[in-house]
């Protein structure tokens, strides 16, 4: 039976604001669409004509069931090493505004350095991470107050409140589908993004239990490689290779640059590859690959190599150029119009990154009965008991790897697995 909006009669009075939003990242629709009866019944003669649509609604509601579960069980925390972790911000964030000669509470100051900064570099002057890091080679300055905005940023969002504090348990505000592609999305405190430093103070619900997290290793660039079929690429992954360590290799060759170390090649082949996999431009890799080999290349050595790159795996950067303008997606359940004003590299990356998001749904829902903690980007955590670890571990290398390939044939999954202990 088709499901209407939010699974009742099509009256707007019965849709809040959020569930709309979320109707329209489902159909794939404009989000800034009016909520009204004529919006609504337009919706459900949508989702009549492309069934598909009915397909992924009905999975966000299966997947809903089990998020309002570990919504409403929250992660619970050591507020201790929590806390202690954010003082270690709150020092640098003191010292940092020292520097800059900033006085007074931090909330002021902040303010402070941001309008002296507009006001000494104009209306061109971003307060973002990426602007000042563009241009604090320039100004020192710059670099200092990029990395205060850094500090006071992390120290604003992850500060426990003291409801938080008292209970120990983090809660966040889970969206089943919070983007067009599918994702889903954590706000209020969003436990999707907590930095890794602050992983150590996550504790088990039950006394003795452990946390596990397993995620998918590289699953974006398999996702690629298995749409495209580009046989080089998922060759390489089945023969479980160090892909990245082999691109970082091949990437130095050409550039005549020198990186001995293992684990920078590596870092430099997955930064690379990632980053023109998601359409970065020559500057962009210029910048990764020299901030890396520590060396000065010349942008048209990077132009070069970035064309015998793109040959190295000609069908996945042939089938992502194709992807930029193209108003149709391809899912499992079928083909479905993008109606959204998508960018070119938003329709570049939507057909990966909704795969993505809907193999992630499918673990969900296939390990419903066990102990689900939350998701973490690719990865989901779990509550096991210490004496079922191992036979939890040999469940999901068994399972996951035939989920994955049943929803998307030809997914290259060896060596796909990592499990994390906390």
């Amino acid at each position: 039976m088709k499901s209407s909006i939010s699974e009742k009669p099509p009256n707007s009075d019965f849709v809040t604001l959020g569930q709309w939003r979320q109707r329209c990242f489902q159909l794939l629709w404009p989000a800034n669409v009016i909520n009204d009866t004529s919006s609504n019944e337009r919706a459900n003669r949508f989702i009549d004509a492309f069934p598909a649509f009915q397909a992924i609604i009905d999975l966000d509601h299966a997947v809903g069931g089990v998020m309002r579960i570990w919504q409403t069980r929250g992660l619970p925390v050591d507020v201790d090493q929590w806390s202690r972790t954010i003082d270690q911000h709150v020092i640098q964030r003191q010292y940092l505004q020292s520097q800059l000669g900033l006085e007074g509470d931090a909330s002021i100051a902040r303010i402070r350095a941001v309008r002296e900064a507009r006001c000494q570099f104009g209306d061109g002057f971003q307060a973002t991470t990426k602007w000042l890091k563009q241009h604090e080679s320039v100004n020192p300055r710059l670099g200092l107050l990029r990395q205060y905005l850094t500090q006071d940023t992390t120290i604003r969002q992850y500060k426990l409140t003291y409801k938080e504090k008292s209970q120990a348990i983090l809660h966040g505000n889970w969206s089943v589908h919070g983007t067009y592609s599918g994702r889903l999305a954590c706000h209020e405190r969003n436990l999707l993004a907590l930095p890794s430093e602050l992983h150590s103070a996550w504790r088990p619900i039950s006394d003795g239990n452990r946390l596990i997290q397993f995620d998918l290793s590289a699953i974006e660039l398999r996702i690629a490689a298995a749409l495209s079929n580009d046989i080089g690429l998922i060759t390489a992954f089945e023969s479980g290779e160090d892909l990245h360590m082999a691109d970082g290799v091949f990437i130095c060759n050409l550039l005549g640059v020198h990186v001995t170390s293992e684990t920078e090649l590596h870092r430099l082949g997955k930064r690379v590859i990632y980053a023109l996999l998601f359409g970065a431009g020559p500057t962009r890799i210029k910048k990764t690959v020299e901030s890396i080999a520590e060396e000065t290349i010349l942008s048209g050595a990077v132009i070069a190599m970035i064309t015998k790159f793109k040959q190295r795996y000609q069908k996945m950067f042939t089938y992502l150029m194709a992807l930029e303008k193209r108003t149709i997606l391809t899912t499992p359940f079928g083909n479905v119009p993008i109606s959204a004003n998508l960018r070119s590299t938003q329709l570049r990356n939507l057909p990966i990154q909704f795969m993505e998001s809907l193999l992630l749904k499918q673990l969900i829902l296939e390990f419903r009965n066990d102990k689900i903690i939350m998701p973490i980007h690719d990865a989901l955590l779990f509550e096991v008991n210490p004496a079922q670890q191992v036979s939890f571990k040999h469940c999901v290398k068994e399972r996951v790897p035939a989920i994955l390939q049943t929803w998307l044939p030809g997914l290259p999954t060896t060596k796909i697995i990592k499990f994390q202990e906390m």
